[in-house]
């Protein structure tokens, strides 16, 4: 349900973002920078691991407990991505965007991007992502991990390559 969420709310800000609407100043360089922020990184890390579960568990309604070994690989990068990188953005963002957003909404979310984000899109972006993140935590069958190297790894990688854009 996430990534269809996800998918449907990218594509409706892909649609947003086109025609005479990209003549505004503002929104044109909203456009040229997205992907420097945190939180569009943030909805496609979502996609990737909600993409994955769904490969894992559809496999397994198909085949059963058997697995092949590809996919026991794929479950075990999941977990190690989602506790290094879905739930450490996931968080972040909730908990930074919100009160700074009710402190200074123009600080982060200035007035002109109404102009092509809707609402109903910032909630998805900033507001859905914590539920589903901690629906994962929940559901997760192997939560605990033998140890935290790559989980790690997977942060500093992502912090290092967000900071050098």
């Amino acid at each position: 349900m996430g990534l269809a969420m996800h998918a449907c709310n990218s594509l409706a800000m892909f649609a947003a973002m086109r025609g005479d609407v990209t003549k505004d100043p503002d929104i044109m360089f909203l456009k040229d920078n997205q992907f420097k922020y945190i939180t569009i990184w943030n909805v496609i890390f979502q996609m990737l691991f909600l993409s994955m579960a769904v490969v894992c568990d559809v496999s397994l309604m198909m085949n059963g407990p058997g697995e092949h070994r590809a996919l026991g690989l794929l479950r075990s990068y999941s977990r190690i991505f989602f506790g290094g990188v879905v739930w450490p953005c996931s968080t972040t963002i909730f908990v930074i965007f919100w009160p700074m957003y009710i402190y200074d909404r123009e600080l982060l979310f200035p007035a002109y991007i109404d102009k092509v984000l809707s609402q109903l899109s910032n909630h998805a972006m900033h507001t859905s992502i914590l539920p589903i993140a901690v629906w994962a935590l929940i559901f997760q069958t192997d939560n605990k991990p033998r140890h935290q190297f790559w989980y790690k790894f997977h942060l500093v990688t992502v912090f290092v390559t967000y900071i050098g854009l």
